[in-house]
């Protein structure tokens, strides 16, 4: 996190290669008591950035699974 290009990277992840397995690597993580913003903001702004992203990636990967195949369809 603390490499100059983290930022970067994660503006430029692959969304589209999230996959069933990863978001269910991190359910146990998502499910945890501790793991909001709140607590998050509490530690550091960088730690409540990093969830937000990992959770808006899930729910990406939700919605994404269903659109995938309707873009393949067009193509």
């Amino acid at each position: 996190m603390s490499g100059s290009g983290f930022l970067q990277s994660l503006i430029a992840f692959p969304k589209d290669t999230i996959n069933g397995e990863t978001v269910e690597l991190l359910e146990p993580y998502m499910r945890m008591e501790d793991y909001n913003m709140e607590t998050a903001k509490k530690v550091c702004s960088n730690v409540a950035g990093l969830l937000s992203w990992s959770t808006a990636m899930a729910f990406f990967y939700g919605i994404n699974k269903e659109v995938l195949p309707l873009k393949a369809s067009f193509i």
